[in-house]
């Protein structure tokens, strides 16, 4: 017989199926379909260790955040690559604007700037320039380099080219328009893109335009001479004549390209808002000069040279040939900045009453 207190002890004990029950031993970690009332193994606590206490360290585990630095959104990944490549692509063409620094010599400048204009034809090059701002740095180079003042004939074409192969992207024309601007006491500050690009068209006829001498003549040099151009300078207007024929995609292959159209085009594709009274009067001088061209051009296809006998009939090929000498497309430009300047200005009227 036990003592009282050994069978007090004996009668409070689990008993051993309890135990195996509740310590899970009979159910095995391959089990299939284990019993869904056993106690999970994470549940059982040991003599030293408690399921809250595992329960806490999990959740600690589970809200741990990984340090900021560590992950990156992918526009931030996408920003830095793009700055990479920007710093390569300038690493690149670098050169070409320090050629066109102020202090070198007009050839390199020439070389450099003509360099700039026929790689600006290409698609990719252009999608590159765009994203590293290489547009407005050229537009400063050329300015620093000395053109649009009228000084250099060659260095002017060159920026003519150049803003209109810009303008084949309303946006970056625009941008640069806008970031170009001169304090003036009137309503809206004069941009000194605009008055720039009004100045090289000033001056310009028939007689005077240079690329429109390459485009009538296949051996252009003697006109060239009469403007002062230089046989080295030759070239590089002949190369540029080609490069904006036939690569730059801006007009058709039979459109004649002349230095009055790329800047008449240019304008065209700037906003009204831009134009100033100031610009007016060479806007409608030029109208003019490029109707009286016009003008002598029909006049002489309508009259013809001196018919002969034995002369055949001009085929409609020929007097189609002789259409495209009309300046059709620069008239059309200085319409639309006419049209477009007065517009502005009555819609000002509106808006003042």
């Amino acid at each position: 017989m036990l003592p009282q207190e050994l069978q007090d002890d004996l009668n409070s004990r689990e008993s051993y199926a309890a135990l195996r029950s509740r310590w899970g031993v009979d159910n095995s970690e391959d089990d299939l379909y284990p019993d869904i009332h056993s106690p999970a193994k994470s549940d059982v606590s040991t003599p030293n260790r408690s399921p809250s206490k595992r329960k806490g360290k999990g959740r600690l585990k589970e809200e741990v955040i990984p340090p900021a630095d560590l992950i990156k959104p992918l526009k931030s990944i996408t920003e830095i690559r793009n700055k990479g490549q920007n710093r390569r692509f300038l690493d690149e063409v670098g050169y070409l604007l320090e050629g066109m620094g102020r202090d070198e010599s007009p050839t390199l400048k020439k070389a450099s700037a003509l360099e700039i204009v026929t790689r600006l034809c290409e698609a990719e090059f252009v999608l590159q320039a765009k994203a590293a701002d290489f547009l407005q740095s050229t537009w400063d180079a050329f300015i620093e380099a000395g053109a649009g003042k009228g000084d250099d004939k060659v260095l002017d074409s060159l920026l003519a080219a150049f803003i209109a192969l810009v303008s084949r992207d309303l946006g970056t024309l625009t941008d640069i328009a806008h970031r170009d601007r001169l304090p003036s006491s009137s309503i809206s500050p004069e941009s000194s893109f605009v008055s720039t690009l009004f100045s090289l068209l000033a001056p310009l006829s028939p007689e005077t335009d240079p690329l429109l001498a390459i485009t009538r003549s296949s051996a252009p040099d003697s006109q060239l001479k009469m403007l002062g151009i230089m046989k080295a300078d030759c070239a590089v207007l002949k190369t540029l004549h080609s490069a904006i024929r036939t690569k730059a995609r801006i007009f058709t292959s039979k459109t004649p390209i002349s230095n009055a159209l790329l800047l008449s085009h240019s304008l065209a594709a700037l906003s009204p808002s831009l134009l100033s009274c100031i610009c007016l009067p060479i806007l409608l001088q030029s109208l003019r000069t490029q109707l009286r061209s016009a003008t002598e051009c029909l006049s002489d296809l309508e009259n013809g040279p001196p018919k002969r006998s034995d002369a055949k009939p001009a085929s409609s090929s020929s007097c189609l040939g002789d259409l495209q000498a009309v300046p059709f497309g620069v008239i059309h430009d200085l319409f639309a900045l006419l049209d477009g300047y007065l517009l502005g200005q009555v819609s000002l009227i509106f808006a003042l009453l």
